[in-house]
């Protein structure tokens, strides 16, 4: 898929939401370019959620609270970050798939800063996987199927083959299909046109890269925190580029 399918896909959202008496959902208009798989770098998995529940929003724990922005960053940067983080984060779970990013051209600085930061979190693979069919684990495809728990290694490994070959066109380029979806998606949002809160706009955002990984990481993992030491969690931001994503896209709903 390239730039002008996508913005196409995008205008297509806008449309259908704009219109109260379409008969087509924003996810109807989505699933019309489900079969990109032959020209776009990572296609995103196809799932649905059928049960949705907005998130309760009530007081946050400490150390849990949403990293706020950065407005200094742009969205590509920020979306960048936000793949790697979630890619090297796959390759806690599954360490013997991971391909080393060795260089970043495009993005050399924020490559080389994120890296010299200490890890704040650590992922640990869960011992027990929800084997609910609704659990977004076992829509990950491997050899024209769903993953099962036999084949999820497998799943995971082709997954982050996928990511990785993402990452390696955005450090070339600094673009690609899915960025291009995520700065649209940012746009939409902004005009209240992505039925934030609601099912239709849940499924909506699992057709995005990183919401779709940040649903898989959750459902994979569990998380703590490192304990890096007072002298360098004084001089280390903690910062989760997903959530600032998140933020961008408006989905903190989710």
């Amino acid at each position: 898929m390239n730039k002008l399918a996508t913005l196409i896909l995008l205008s297509s959202l806008m449309s259908c939401a704009t219109s109260t008496h379409h008969t087509e959902t924003i996810e109807n208009k989505i699933a019309g370019f489900e079969d990109r798989s032959g020209s776009e770098i990572n296609p995103i998995p196809s799932y649905k959620i059928r049960t949705f529940k907005k998130k309760s929003r009530g007081p946050a724990s400490v150390g849990q609270e949403p990293t706020k922005d950065i407005s200094k960053l742009d969205n590509k940067k920020v979306y960048f970050l936000s793949l790697y983080e979630q890619y090297l984060t796959f390759s806690q779970l599954y360490p013997s798939f991971k391909k080393t990013v060795k260089t970043c051209a495009y993005f050399h600085q924020e490559f080389i800063s994120y890296n010299d930061r200490p890890r704040l979190w650590d992922y640990q693979l869960k011992e027990e996987i929800d084997d609910n069919i609704e659990n977004i684990v076992w829509h990950l495809p491997y050899d024209g199927e769903r993953a099962t728990k036999s084949t999820l290694p497998l799943a995971m490994q082709e997954h982050m083959d996928r990511t990785h070959y993402e990452l390696t066109k955005l450090c070339d380029n600094g673009f690609s299909d899915n960025y291009y979806v995520f700065e649209n998606y940012i746009t939409l949002a902004k005009s209240d046109k992505v039925g934030a809160g609601t099912s239709e706009g849940a499924n909506s955002l699992v057709k995005t890269s990183l919401v779709f990984n940040k649903l898989l990481i959750d459902n994979l993992s569990t998380k703590k925190k490192v304990n890096i030491g007072r002298g360098l969690a004084s001089s280390t931001e903690e910062i989760e580029y997903t959530d600032i994503s998140f933020r961008r896209m408006q989905a903190l709903w989710f």
